[in-house]
């Protein structure tokens, strides 16, 4: 019985000693993601200006709805990562981006309930961005427990948030871990600004030297699976939205409501795969939006195919995802934005 407990425990240890070794890497080379307090992380980015490393989305946007350069920004986009570079030069004003990956209507009701009213005197236009997973996607970006400790206790805050590393510890992440522990962070994959956008230098490095990524058939496919997975239309989505969009009325905000431009290949294969969902999701929008106090709607037959605004293969990020080159024209023909 000693020698089984004996083989047991060396076992044990011949097992987890590996993995607190791999995960402690993990951890202290991903410190500046994991552990920036996000006021920091503000105050960081506007003191130089941008960062080639990003804290939770979530946090982070909670806490820029709140800074003063939110407050004085002349507009606000909300939206998934389909606004995600939307800055001054798209929208010819002063930007504050309050993107996040996958924002379903919720979060968007959050970010809305978040943001400061408007100062007498002051006009804000808020440019929220639509998507058809807005209506179903179950994402909570903006997690209680994170934001209840980084008001009443910072240490614990930042145990916890070395533990909630153990969500999404792979060995995909090891290894990146491990390139990053020995060659820093790579300045070519994106960078984080002071504003709330994000940059991809590589992407338009490439785009000028005329090289671009082809799409194939099966990858716009793919990606349209993914995302309409178990995909439909939930009322509780439908009221937040409705909901967001009162809030910012309320509170001053000339809401302008559009649909995230999509490349052509992905709406003719969601048209094909799922076409029942595809327009019950637009079609329930345009119902609620016939009732919004908005200042402007710009419905899917009108921004949801960025091919109508000239953007070409060359202007796409990925299957579902345009560029900044191509946002900027979708911009100056929906809104009549100027360029700066």
């Amino acid at each position: 019985m000693k020698l089984c407990r004996t083989a047991v425990a060396l076992f044990l240890l011949a097992a987890g000693v590996p993995f607190v070794v791999s995960f402690a890497c993990f951890v202290i080379s991903q410190r500046d993601s994991l552990l920036t307090e996000p006021e920091a992380y503000i105050a960081s980015l506007k003191r130089t200006g941008s960062a080639p490393y990003m804290i939770p989305l979530g946090m982070w946007k909670h806490f820029l709805a709140h800074d003063p350069l939110c407050r004085e920004a002349e507009a606000v986009v909300i939206g998934s990562s389909r606004v995600h570079e939307i800055d001054a030069t798209v929208v010819g004003t002063s930007v504050c981006n309050l993107y996040v990956d996958g924002l379903s209507a919720p979060g968007f009701a959050h970010l809305a309930q978040e943001l400061s009213p408007m100062a007498p005197g002051q006009h804000r236009v808020a440019y929220v961005g639509l998507d058809h997973f807005g209506l179903w996607a179950d994402i909570h970006p903006f997690n209680r427990v994170e934001l209840q400790l980084l008001s009443a206790a910072r240490t614990l805050w930042q145990v916890w948030a070395g533990i909630k590393a153990l969500d999404f510890f792979t060995i995909s992440d090891l290894l990146e871990a491990w390139r990053r522990y020995r060659h820093g962070y790579d300045p070519d994959d994106a960078w984080y600004y002071a504003d709330g956008h994000v940059f991809y230098p590589r992407h338009y490095a490439q785009k000028r030297a005329g090289i671009h990524h082809s799409f194939s058939q099966q990858e716009v496919e793919h990606d349209v699976e993914a995302l309409f997975h178990q995909g439909w239309v939930r009322a509780s989505h439908l009221r937040a939205l409705e909901t967001g969009v009162h809030l910012l009325h309320a509170k001053g905000y000339a809401v302008r409501l559009f649909w995230n431009p999509v490349s052509p290949a992905h709406i003719t294969a969601a048209r094909h795969l799922v076409p029942v969902l595809f327009q019950q999701v637009i079609d329930a929008v345009d119902r609620v939006a016939s009732t919004l106090p908005l200042d402007c709607y710009r419905s899917a037959s009108q921004t949801l195919d960025a091919s109508q605004f000239g953007c070409t293969e060359h202007d796409y990020l990925d299957t579902t995802h345009v560029d900044v080159d191509c946002m900027h024209r979708i911009f100056a023909g929906a809104f009549g934005a100027p360029h700066m």
